[in-house]
Protein backbone atom coordinates (compact mmCIF):
# COMPACT_ATOMS: atom_id res chain seq x y z
CA UNK A 1 0.00 0.00 0.00
CA UNK A 2 2.75 2.44 0.59
CA UNK A 3 4.65 1.50 -2.37
CA UNK A 4 1.25 1.72 -4.35
CA UNK A 5 1.10 5.51 -2.50
CA UNK A 6 4.24 6.95 -3.20
CA UNK A 7 4.07 5.68 -6.92
CA UNK A 8 0.62 7.71 -7.02
CA UNK A 9 2.22 10.76 -5.75
CA UNK A 10 4.36 10.35 -9.20
CA UNK A 11 7.83 8.66 -7.26
CA UNK A 12 9.63 5.88 -8.75
CA UNK A 13 10.22 3.23 -7.85
CA UNK A 14 14.33 3.01 -7.46
CA UNK A 15 14.94 6.33 -8.54
CA UNK A 16 12.90 8.59 -5.82
CA UNK A 17 12.19 5.82 -3.12
CA UNK A 18 13.86 1.99 -2.50
CA UNK A 19 11.42 -0.06 -0.84
CA UNK A 20 13.80 -2.41 1.82
CA UNK A 21 16.90 -0.94 1.32
CA UNK A 22 20.06 -2.39 3.17
CA UNK A 23 22.41 -0.66 5.06
CA UNK A 24 24.58 -1.59 8.14
CA UNK A 25 24.85 0.07 11.82
CA UNK A 26 28.05 0.83 13.38
CA UNK A 27 28.01 -2.60 15.22
CA UNK A 28 27.04 -4.72 11.96
CA UNK A 29 23.75 -4.90 12.28
CA UNK A 30 21.81 -5.21 9.25
CA UNK A 31 19.25 -2.66 8.95
CA UNK A 32 16.14 -2.77 6.44
CA UNK A 33 14.04 0.19 6.17
CA UNK A 34 10.78 -0.06 4.92
CA UNK A 35 10.78 2.70 2.34
CA UNK A 36 13.93 5.45 1.56
CA UNK A 37 12.23 8.17 0.02
CA UNK A 38 15.42 10.35 -1.67
CA UNK A 39 14.66 13.91 -1.50
CA UNK A 40 17.11 16.95 -3.01
CA UNK A 41 20.38 17.80 -2.16
CA UNK A 42 21.38 13.94 -1.36
CA UNK A 43 18.31 14.04 1.86
CA UNK A 44 16.35 10.95 2.72
CA UNK A 45 13.29 10.02 4.98
CA UNK A 46 12.87 6.73 6.16
CA UNK A 47 9.40 5.06 6.43
CA UNK A 48 8.46 2.48 8.02
CA UNK A 49 4.76 0.49 7.72
CA UNK A 50 5.19 -2.20 10.26
CA UNK A 51 1.62 -1.36 12.07
CA UNK A 52 -0.76 -3.93 13.26
CA UNK A 53 -4.70 -3.45 12.92
CA UNK A 54 -5.56 -5.96 14.64
CA UNK A 55 -6.83 -4.68 17.76
CA UNK A 56 -8.33 -1.49 15.29
CA UNK A 57 -10.31 -3.76 13.41
CA UNK A 58 -11.72 -5.58 16.68
CA UNK A 59 -12.36 -2.20 18.09
CA UNK A 60 -13.98 -1.25 15.05
CA UNK A 61 -15.88 -4.51 14.59
CA UNK A 62 -17.41 -4.88 18.32
CA UNK A 63 -20.66 -3.71 19.65
CA UNK A 64 -20.03 -3.90 23.15
CA UNK A 65 -18.66 -0.62 25.05
CA UNK A 66 -16.60 -2.05 26.98
CA UNK A 67 -14.83 -4.59 24.88
CA UNK A 68 -14.86 -1.25 22.21
CA UNK A 69 -12.61 0.84 24.76
CA UNK A 70 -10.56 -2.70 25.64
CA UNK A 71 -9.70 -2.82 21.89
CA UNK A 72 -9.37 1.02 21.33
CA UNK A 73 -6.51 0.92 24.57
CA UNK A 74 -4.84 -1.66 23.11
CA UNK A 75 -5.13 -0.49 19.21
CA UNK A 76 -3.33 3.27 20.84
CA UNK A 77 -0.68 0.58 23.18
CA UNK A 78 0.12 -1.10 19.79
CA UNK A 79 0.66 1.94 17.77
CA UNK A 80 2.90 3.35 20.64
CA UNK A 81 4.63 0.38 20.97
CA UNK A 82 5.46 0.54 17.54
CA UNK A 83 6.57 4.15 17.72
CA UNK A 84 9.33 2.64 20.92
CA UNK A 85 10.10 0.00 18.46
CA UNK A 86 11.06 2.41 15.29
CA UNK A 87 12.74 5.02 17.75
CA UNK A 88 15.08 2.25 19.08
CA UNK A 89 16.18 1.65 15.19
CA UNK A 90 17.27 4.85 15.54
CA UNK A 91 17.65 5.06 11.65
CA UNK A 92 17.75 8.76 11.88
CA UNK A 93 21.34 8.47 12.85
CA UNK A 94 21.94 5.49 10.94
CA UNK A 95 20.74 5.98 7.03
CA UNK A 96 23.18 7.89 5.72
CA UNK A 97 21.57 11.68 4.59
CA UNK A 98 17.97 11.20 6.51
CA UNK A 99 16.32 14.21 7.88
CA UNK A 100 16.26 14.08 11.69
CA UNK A 101 12.77 12.15 12.08
CA UNK A 102 11.27 9.07 10.50
CA UNK A 103 7.68 8.48 9.49
CA UNK A 104 5.34 5.41 10.39
CA UNK A 105 2.61 5.15 8.04
CA UNK A 106 -0.06 3.87 9.22
CA UNK A 107 -2.49 2.46 6.82
CA UNK A 108 -5.50 3.24 7.43
CA UNK A 109 -6.86 6.72 8.24
CA UNK A 110 -9.41 5.82 10.76
CA UNK A 111 -6.66 3.95 12.19
CA UNK A 112 -4.45 6.95 12.99
CA UNK A 113 -7.45 8.85 13.92
CA UNK A 114 -8.74 6.79 16.60
CA UNK A 115 -5.24 6.54 17.97
CA UNK A 116 -3.97 10.49 18.16
CA UNK A 117 -7.84 11.32 18.93
CA UNK A 118 -8.56 9.33 22.38
CA UNK A 119 -4.10 9.65 23.06
CA UNK A 120 -3.57 13.49 22.96
CA UNK A 121 0.05 12.89 23.75
CA UNK A 122 0.64 9.90 21.05
CA UNK A 123 1.70 12.58 18.28
CA UNK A 124 3.76 14.48 20.31
CA UNK A 125 5.42 11.72 22.02
CA UNK A 126 5.94 10.04 18.85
Amino acid sequence: MLSNLLEASGLTPGRDFVVQARSRDAEGRELIPDVVVHLPGGRAVVVDSKVSLTAFTAYAASEDADERHTQLRAHIDSVRRHVGELSAKQYDKRVEGVIGYVLMFIPSEAAYIAAVENDRLLATDA
